[in-house]
């Protein structure tokens, strides 16, 4: 299969789990950005083509898998993640040309945390559908027509959201697969952890002047309690409840990049 899985590898434990789950005969980049030793030498272990970066950046990761691709089309994919049978196979059948493909994500595990994670992630993905991973299909091809780059490399979280943005005005189609990909599990606490670091990326992005951060980010009680209703009638008052909460943690980190620097960025990209 004319084919290039991307995983991008720190020190996430489900790196085994994710290869076995491959079930097609493609290549697959493994980008070490910073893993811990044992990492390390489980992918080294593996028939892999492996990359290297300096530093612990997703962004740089994801850039540096698609330029080492040996192939036309690329899946990009996150190591905490496992493709359900068929599912590679899926994906590219349901690509066509100007578009990219989206895999439908499900969340590992039971109870009320994993319902209102799995509520929230799929209305951040589908209000219009966009095109964030893990479990993310596109021909390299298109990269002429978002800005000649696949991923920024300074921006170290929300990689995905800086090429959906770019994709979407480029006029390239999102399609959402039926394809499934299966987050392993995580707590509500992991996922506001990770608000905030989307909302690092957020402050990078706007630093840099990237395609469709201006009008800056603004926290405000409007914006924090904005999808309520929709959110309530749609999926529940304990999602809406769990929607403010993300997105404080979100502005959180907009706010820690802008004024404290918290990656050490700001300086280095304002002197370029």
């Amino acid at each position: 299969m004319n084919l290039t899985i991307i995983l991008p590898c720190a020190s996430d434990d489900g790196f085994d789990d994710c290869l076995g789950s491959i079930d097609e005969d493609v290549e697959v980049v493994a980008v070490l950005n910073r893993p811990s030793q044992r990492l390390r030498e489980r992918v080294l272990a593996r028939d892999v083509t492996v990359v290297e970066i300096a530093e612990r950046n997703l962004g740089a990761a994801c850039q540096a898998g698609c330029v080492a691709a040996s192939n036309d089309h690329v899946i990009l994919m996150n190591t905490d993640s496992v493709f359900e049978p068929g599912a590679i196979r899926k994906m590219v059948e349901d690509w066509s040309y100007d578009t990219v493909v989206r895999a439908t994500l499900r969340f590992a595990g039971r109870g009320l945390g994993t319902r209102v994670i799995e509520n929230l992630q799929t209305h951040h993905l589908s209000h219009p559908d966009r095109a964030y991973q893990p479990g993310l299909l596109f021909h390299r091809g298109l990269v002429d027509q978002i800005g000649g780059y696949f991923f920024d490399e300074d921006i170290h979280w929300t990689e995905d959201a800086d090429f959906d943005r770019r994709v979407r005005s480029a006029g390239i189609g999102v399609v959402v697969s039926s394809a499934i990909v299966q987050h392993g599990k995580v707590t509500v606490l992991q996922k506001l952890r990770s608000a905030f670091r989307y909302g690092v990326g957020r402050a990078i992005a706007e630093l840099k002047g990237l395609h469709g951060t201006y009008p800056h980010f603004r926290p405000s009680v409007a914006f924090t309690l904005g999808d309520w209703d929709l959110l309530r009638r749609r999926y529940g008052r304990a999602t809406s409840v769990y929607n403010v909460f993300w997105t404080i943690a979100f502005s959180c980190g907009v706010l820690a990049q802008r004024h404290l620097d918290v990656y050490r960025i700001n300086r280095r990209l304002a002197v370029r």
